[in-house]
């Protein structure tokens, strides 16, 4: 059965059994329609009257169902140990009980006091209400739920601004055990709106100022001049001036400008 994959090992076992001992192995081998399947396997001899009959007991359980499930699971860890987000599990008594490299560096822990620490720990203290009254009943009633959050570095104290999503933790008959996170952290894209908005509020306080300037030359070129041909004439050239000295400004990025 073993020969063709692993019939060292199968040769192996067979020696130990003849000398009386119990081996145990893993190895795949094919099966009646061909197909390749892993099995755990134990060879032990048969023995009367204490000593060797000559014969083996072989026992070969099929395990390539449990062997994929922890290939799975083993490929889920390394993506979990080596993503950039925080990724972390609470039980329901909301103490943590698993906490990823890239979380503890997050929030300034070290893996071995994670365990110490509840999922209240984490959160900026102005959102534990929300976290406790909306996010965590969500996550219980409707299995997740995604929106930004504030977390707390345990070492500076400062604020973390993330993208939270929560997830239900159960057992296969969908029985709730825990709580699942996977956090992004936001302080760049939080930064980034903070300088959109000064930007769109510096813009419309210099467009404010500039429709003044423009109706301040409307007004004084109108209010001087003899005939509308002459204010019309006077207010197209002021307002060509002025675009000559927004040119210059921008020119600048809009700090200074000789005024010659």
């Amino acid at each position: 059965l073993w020969q063709e994959v692993d019939g060292n090992r199968a040769s192996g076992a067979i020696a130990a059994a003849s000398e009386g001992h119990e081996t145990n192995f893993a190895a795949p081998a094919r099966i009646g329609d061909g197909s390749l399947r892993w099995w755990d396997v134990s060879v032990r001899p048969i023995l009367q009257d204490g000593n060797s009959s000559g014969q083996v007991l072989l026992v070969a359980r099929d395990i390539t169902a449990k062997r994929a499930s922890e290939r799975e699971r083993n490929r889920l860890a390394r993506v979990v140990e080596n993503s950039a987000d925080f990724i972390g599990v609470a039980s329901l008594d909301q103490r943590v009980e698993f906490l990823n490299p890239a979380g503890c560096d997050m929030v300034g822990l070290s893996p071995e006091t994670v365990g110490e620490t509840r999922m209240l720990d984490y959160i900026w203290p102005a959102d534990v209400e929300r976290l406790v009254e909306e996010v965590l009943p969500a996550i219980r009633d409707a299995g997740s739920w995604s929106g930004e959050m504030n977390l707390r570095h345990f070492r500076t104290g400062e604020r973390i601004p993330v993208h939270y999503l929560g997830f239900r933790v159960q057992e296969q008959d969908g029985s709730l055990i825990g709580y699942g996170a996977v956090m992004r952290d936001f302080t760049e894209i939080e930064r980034a709106r903070f300088q959109q908005r000064l930007l769109n509020n510096e813009l419309s306080h210099r467009l404010k100022n500039v429709l003044t300037m423009v109706q301040a030359i409307a007004a004084q070129s109108i209010r001087q001049a003899e005939t509308l041909e002459d204010a019309g004439e006077a207010v197209s050239a002021r307002l060509v001036a002025l675009g000559r000295a927004t040119d210059i400004l921008t020119a600048t990025s809009w700090q200074t400008a000789e005024l010659q």
